[in-house]
């Protein structure tokens, strides 16, 4: 009973919102288009209900050259592709404003899962098991306000079912007044989080992907398994003995000639330790 009140109210409320905010969308439009080569519009091919492709709109906050089916967040040193006004537009979120013509149209709603790419299957097999791929994506969701793309996928497929079991017009305002804080106060995606100078990471691995359309392949950067903190203490406990332990007890003090292993990280004077000259 709620879809068909919910599809209504999408409807009406993305009418009115296209109608107001239509002379920012010129703008924002119009600076897209003047400030890098290209169109003032991204479209993707993306999943939408019933697994059903559909072609997502979003401002263009990328070079034309950029990678067109991976995640923003997995590209090696993404901050080479975003350009000056995309960096603005996806710290506000405003670049998903034409995604109000998804959905007019219908191929979205406002509260859903977000839609998955083509290619990410591991994504659509988890969400299958939740029935999430059987209502409209949305413009936000229950998984963005609990984490967006820092959750892995198996968290990210549970909360989008626990939406879908949980769909009322109170949750949806839940979800929807619960994007407004964190946009509000700019946090962005974690794509934006990438922008910052690329440094290699030991909880990274990167691969070579192909991509579709004869493009060519992509640096995409693919999280490892977190490693247990126990193990990590063990595993830097190691490498500190095999960086000082040949040089522990080497310094040693000019009069008594014991071992001391703190004299490692603090020096003694020189007449201390060489004896007195």
């Amino acid at each position: 009973m709620y879809r068909s009140i919910k599809r209504a109210l999408d409807f009406l409320l993305s009418l009115i919102l296209i109608l107001l905010l239509s002379p920012a969308l010129l703008i924002l439009a119009l600076a897209v288009r003047l400030t890098s080569p290209g169109p003032a519009l991204f479209r993707q091919k993306r999943v939408g209900i019933h697994k059903a492709l559909f072609t997502i709109y979003k401002f263009r906050t990328m070079r034309t050259d950029a990678p067109k089916d991976a995640p923003t967040h997995l590209l090696n040193d993404p901050a080479r592709f975003i350009t000056p006004v995309g960096k603005f537009l996806r710290a506000t979120s405003l670049d998903e404003l034409p995604q109000l013509f998804n959905i007019l149209k219908g191929d979205m709603a406002f509260v859903g899962p977000r839609p998955a790419l083509w290619n990410q299957d591991d994504l659509i097999a988890e969400r299958d098991k939740y029935s999430a791929n059987d209502v409209l994506p949305g413009l936000t969701g229950w998984a963005q306000i609990n984490g967006r793309d820092e959750l892995p996928i198996s968290e990210k497929a549970r909360l989008d079912g626990e939406y879908v079991r949980k769909m009322s017009f109170l949750f949806d305002l839940k979800c929807f007044f619960g994007t407004l804080l964190p946009v509000l106060r700019r946090d962005g995606d974690i794509a934006d989080l990438a922008l910052v100078e690329h440094k290699a990471r030991p909880d990274v691995t990167e691969k070579r992907v192909p991509l579709s359309g004869g493009e060519d392949n992509a640096t995409v950067r693919f999280p490892k398994a977190r490693e247990h903190p126990l193990v990590r203490a063990v595993r830097k406990f190691g490498a500190f003995e095999r960086r000082y332990g040949g040089n522990i007890g080497k310094r040693r003090f000019a009069n008594d000639h014991v071992p001391c292993a703190s004299a490692q990280f603090f020096p003694q004077p020189a007449s201390a330790v060489r004896g007195t000259e």
